[in-house]
């Protein structure tokens, strides 16, 4: 009996455009340019966050309005997310929040993802909370599909990839940092969408289509 095979890939940075970088643009706050590229320590990176939009009245609605005009797919990213679907299950495994997602899920075709929620005022629309799914969940996401019998290829390009990367059967980072590649050279690192195409078709041994 053949193991299925399924991949597990972040979203930001290998299959999106940044949301926190297209905010800080758009309002000019520098510090909202801060990612997990940057921070290794999710929590105290969004208390940061949140404490910024709280001090400016900045709310979910403006952040999904910026998202919906300014966030988009990498170039490439449709067509690879496309190139995998094709082949096995594909589950997008993210920090980001649904209610971000929302304004630009069609434009990658309605993929798998399982992401964090946000809490918001009824009545002031300011983001009170932030819930995390489950701690260090993507690795745990991980673990899980390969109890259940599947063999995983995970990739990411952040720290907060790496548990889930290293984690699965198979796995790279994708156009990452060099802090975060370097400090870490026992992860393969790809930086086109091609690469990891082929990564992925030699790691799972999947049957050549045409």
């Amino acid at each position: 009996m053949t193991t299925p095979s399924l991949v597990a890939l972040d979203m930001e940075g290998v299959l999106l455009e940044e949301v926190w970088l297209a905010i800080a643009a758009h309002t000019g706050i520098e510090k909202l340019r801060l990612t997990t590229r940057d921070v290794s320590d999710y929590d105290e990176l969004m208390r940061m966050r949140l404490d910024i939009l709280n001090r400016h009245g900045i709310t979910l609605a403006d952040l999904q309005s910026v998202i919906a005009e300014s966030v988009k797919p990498l170039p490439g990213a449709v067509d690879f997310l496309n190139w995998v679907r094709l082949r096995l299950p594909v589950v997008i495994l993210s920090d980001i929040f649904m209610e971000f997602v929302q304004p630009v899920v069609h434009l990658m075709e309605y993929p798998t993802i399982l992401g964090n929620s946000l809490t918001v005022d009824p009545d002031s629309g300011m983001i009170t909370k932030y819930h995390i799914r489950q701690r260090d969940g993507k690795r745990k996401a991980v673990q899980a599909m390969r109890e259940i019998g599947y063999t995983v290829f995970a990739a990411g390009d952040s720290y907060n990839d790496l548990t889930m990367i290293k984690a699965a059967d198979a796995g790279a980072l994708f156009r990452a940092p060099d802090h975060i590649s370097s400090a870490h050279p026992d992860i393969k690192v790809c930086n086109e969408y091609a690469e990891l195409q082929d990564l992925i078709q030699s790691s799972l041994q999947l049957p050549v289509v045409a």
